[in-house]
């Protein structure tokens, strides 16, 4: 891939994850948000057992998968800007007649600072069996590369948004497992604020959404995807990213209030508030 990481950018490469992040050259990327395929392997309680890709099983022994996703963080770290994020979505799985796996048992052994647990509240799941609440959950986790946990602070219009996040799932994507364009946009329009061209990461591009963002949002991209087909359908979303515009303006808006404190308190608590 060459030194120059600017040799790199807009693009996305064909190619085995890993294999291609190892040829990163270190300290350029900004920002990473992903979701890696959850190495379903037939979870019980789910109209479908698996996720099936065009180029992946979504099924390997759980110590392979959670080595491999520890080796692609830590790449992912050490080709991150000091002070750089990544936004992580997983979720917590149940395998094995019911017991949890979360992704806090590979994240803890990475070198990244988990600054918070963000809760992706999707109000839909695929659940049809009652072995358990259905989970209507997933998680992204905010990680920075840095040695203090608090970090460059946000905008108060930004943080006060919250650490649960109302988005519904992406219902008109064919890939079998995209996420919603306006999860990366939240991530961009909060970290960066008004900057721009910060060079955006996904090394699972699938369907191209984070590269949409970025593209929208003034940034540049990179992805890494295994799929031809993937690739092929990323790029032409990326070259019509217009036309999906108007879903990150309408995120931008819950971002744009002159007082950002006055959306939190509950009519009820105002009321409370007021009496003398």
């Amino acid at each position: 891939m060459g030194t120059n990481p600017y040799k790199v950018v807009n693009i996305i490469h064909e190619g085995d994850c890993l294999e291609l992040l190892r040829k990163f050259p270190s300290d350029f990327l900004d920002c990473t948000i992903t979701s890696p395929p959850y190495n379903k392997c037939g979870a019980r309680g789910g109209i479908k057992d698996s996720i099936i890709y065009d180029e992946d099983t979504d099924s390997k022994p759980e110590s392979e998968y959670q080595s491999e996703q520890i080796d692609v963080l830590e790449e992912i770290h050490r080709a991150t800007v000091p002070g750089g994020h990544c936004f992580y979505n997983h979720k917590v799985r149940y395998k094995n007649k019911g017991s949890a796996i979360s992704p806090f048992e590979w994240l803890l052994k990475t070198s990244w600072l988990i600054r918070q647990e963000i809760v992706w509240d999707r109000n839909a799941a695929i659940n049809i069996r009652g072995w358990r609440f259905h989970e209507f959950d997933e998680r992204i986790y905010w990680l920075n590369k840095s040695d203090d946990a608090a970090g460059h602070e946000l905008e108060s219009k930004h943080a006060i948004l919250g650490s649960v996040w109302h988005i519904p799932p992406e219902t008109k994507n064919k890939h079998p497992a995209p996420f919603p364009i306006e999860l990366p946009a939240r991530v961009l329009i909060s970290v960066f604020n008004n900057e721009k061209e910060k060079i955006v990461f996904d090394p699972y591009m699938g369907s191209g959404t984070t590269a949409v963002a970025a593209v929208l949002l003034g940034h540049h991209y990179i992805g890494l995807e295994q799929s031809p087909k993937y690739i092929k359908t990323a790029e032409k979303r990326i070259k019509e990213a217009q036309s999906e515009s108007f879903k990150v303006y309408a995120e931008q808006t819950l971002h744009n209030v002159k007082n950002p404190y006055h959306r939190k308190i509950k009519p009820d608590a105002e009321k409370w508030l007021q009496q003398p």
